[in-house]
C-alpha cells in the first residue's frame, strides 16, 4: 500500500468524476468523410438531425419544434410573447480551460446567444511565428479548442423566422443536459439510414493502457508560476493499490523583450549597440501532483534530474538547479522605430526526468501534475552596469520563462539576437512510465 496520502471526501470524489469525463471519447455522429466538404460543422449537422427527429407528430408535446396549435399560438400572442420564449430558455453554464490550464466559468442567459467556433490553440504573430492563442479555450466535455463569444440580444435577432426560434430540449422531454434546439433547414441531412449501436464507448477497441494521458506540446511556464503540465487517469486494467511513476519531457529556456524605446544608446562609431554576454538560467524547480485541488503528500519526495545528470538537491519542496543557462547577445543595427519592436529567443537545454512519483492507483483516479520553474533575471557579463542601465531604461517589458514538452530542438530567434549553436541532444515527446 502506498504511503502517499490523498483526500477521499465526497466533494473530492465528485470532482474526480468531473475530471474523468475529460477522457471520454464518444463515437462520432457524422461519417468520417463528410460529403459537404467541411461547409458545415459537426454541431450543425447534429442539431439538424435532432430537430428532424422531433418533427414527428406528437399531440402530447406540440411545443417540441415550435409546431404550435392555433390555440397555443393565440395564447402566445395574447400574452405578448409570440416571438419570444424567454421563460423557456435555460441558462447555459460552461466551464472553460485557458491555454495555461486555468479553469473559469461563464453563464449565458436569454436573450444572449453563446457562439462557439472551433479553432486551433496556435496562431501567428505579426512576424508569422507560431505562438499560443490566448483567446482559444477548451470547453469541458468537448474536444479541441474554441473561440467563445456571447452575442448580446442574439436570440431576439433570430425571432423573425419562427423556425429558427431556439426551443429548449426540456420542452421535448429529451433526456440529458438542457440545450437549445434550432431547426435550420439550410443544413443538409446525411447518413440518417445507418444503424449505429448506442455504445458510450467504442466496443471494437480493446483497452490496453494502464493509465491514460494526453500530453500537450510547448506548455509555457511563466517564471515562478505554478502550471499544470499533464493530467492522467488510471484505467480499469490497473490491479495494484499503488504505482511508482517516472515522467520525462524536454524543456527550453525562453526570453523576450518588448516595447523597446528608440532611445537605446548606439555606438557612435559603428552606429549600432550590442548587449553582449547576457544570460538567464534555471535556479530551482518545484513539482507537485494534485488529486483535485489538493496536493498529494509523498512519504518520499520524487527525484528530479536534468538530461540524466546528477540528482537535483532537494530541500523542503524545492529542487536546486545548477549549470542550465542560455547565453545570448542583442544587436541593434539601427534604433527601434516603434514600441512594437521586440527581441525573443528560445533554446532547448535538455530533458527533465522526474522519478519515484509514488501514487495510489485505484481505477478511475485522476491526477494533475504541476511544475514551477524559477529562473534568474537577465545577468550582464562582467556586471556591466552601463549595459544593465541602458537595457532597463529602454526595454520596457521582459518576459522570462520555459517551455516544457518542447516540440522542437531548433533555436528560435529574430534578426536582432544571437544564441549559442551548441546544445544538448534533443529528446522529443513526453513519456509517463
Amino acid at each position: 500500500m502506498s504511503n502517499s496520502t490523498i483526500n477521499f471526501a465526497l466533494t473530492s470524489l465528485c470532482q474526480q468524476r468531473s475530471k474523468q469525463l475529460l477522457f471520454n471519447t464518444p463515437l462520432p455522429r457524422n461519417t468520417p468523410v463528410s460529403p459537404y466538404n467541411g461547409a458545415f460543422t459537426k454541431f450543425q449537422l447534429d442539431m439538424r438531425r435532432k430537430a428532424e427527429v422531433l418533427k414527428y407528430n406528437n399531440n402530447a408535446c406540440s411545443t417540441k419544434t415550435n409546431n404550435l396549435t392555433k390555440a397555443e399560438r393565440w395564447s402566445q400572442i395574447a400574452r405578448g410573447n409570440s416571438n419570444s420564449q424567454s421563460s423557456n430558455f435555460p441558462t447555459i453554464n460552461l466551464t472553460l480551460i485557458d491555454y495555461q490550464g486555468n479553469y473559469s466559468n461563464i453563464t449565458v442567459k436569454y436573450p444572449d446567444i453563446l457562439e462557439t467556433i472551433q479553432t486551433s490553440k496556435y496562431s501567428l504573430d505579426t512576424n508569422k511565428n507560431i505562438i499560443l492563442d490566448i483567446n482559444a479555450y477548451q470547453i469541458v466535455g468537448n474536444s479541441g479548442y474554441y473561440y467563445v463569444n456571447i452575442i448580446t440580444g442574439g436570440a431576439l435577432n433570430q425571432c423573425n423566422n419562427n423556425i429558427l426560434v431556439p426551443t429548449p430540449t426540456s420542452s421535448s422531454d429529451v433526456p440529458g443536459p438542457v440545450i437549445n434546439l434550432i431547426d435550420d433547414e439550410t443544413v443538409p441531412l446525411y447518413n440518417y439510414n445507418k444503424n449505429i449501436n448506442a455504445y458510450s464507448y467504442n466496443s471494437n477497441i480493446e483497452q490496453t493502457k494502464l493509465w491514460l494521458y494526453n500530453p500537450t506540446s510547448d506548455i509555457f511556464l511563466l517564471n515562478g508560476k505554478n502550471t499544470k503540465i499533464l493530467t492522467m487517469m488510471v484505467s480499469n486494467l490497473v490491479n495494484q493499490p499503488s504505482n511508482i511513476f517516472t515522467l520525462k519531457f524536454p524543456i527550453s529556456l525562453y526570453v523576450t523583450g518588448t516595447n523597446i524605446s528608440s532611445n537605446v544608446l548606439l555606438d557612435p562609431i559603428n552606429n549600432f549597440y550590442n548587449f553582449t554576454g547576457l544570460n538567464i538560467g534555471i535556479q530551482s524547480i518545484n513539482f507537485s501532483v494534485n488529486y483535485n485541488n489538493n496536493s498529494v503528500q509523498f512519504a518520499n519526495p520524487p527525484i528530479i534530474s536534468i538530461s540524466g545528470s546528477q540528482t537535483l538537491p532537494y530541500n523542503n519542496g524545492t529542487y536546486t538547479v545548477n549549470n542550465t543557462q542560455m547565453n545570448f547577445d542583442i544587436a541593434f543595427q539601427e534604433p527601434p522605430t516603434s514600441s512594437a519592436d521586440y527581441y525573443t529567443a528560445k533554446l532547448y537545454i535538455g530533458y527533465i526526468i522526474i522519478s519515484n512519483i509514488d501514487l495510489p492507483t485505484k481505477p478511475g483516479y485522476v491526477y494533475d501534475f504541476y511544475l514551477t520553474v524559477n529562473s534568474s533575471n537577465i545577468n550582464f557579463q562582467n556586471n556591466n552596469i552601463n549595459d544593465e542601465i541602458n537595457y532597463n531604461n529602454n526595454i520596457q517589458n521582459t518576459v522570462i520563462g520555459c517551455y516544457v514538452n518542447s516540440s522542437t530542438q531548433i533555436i528560435q530567434y529574430n534578426t536582432n539576437i544571437s544564441v549559442p549553436t551548441s546544445r544538448a541532444p534533443y529528446i522529443g515527446g513526453l513519456t509517463l512510465q
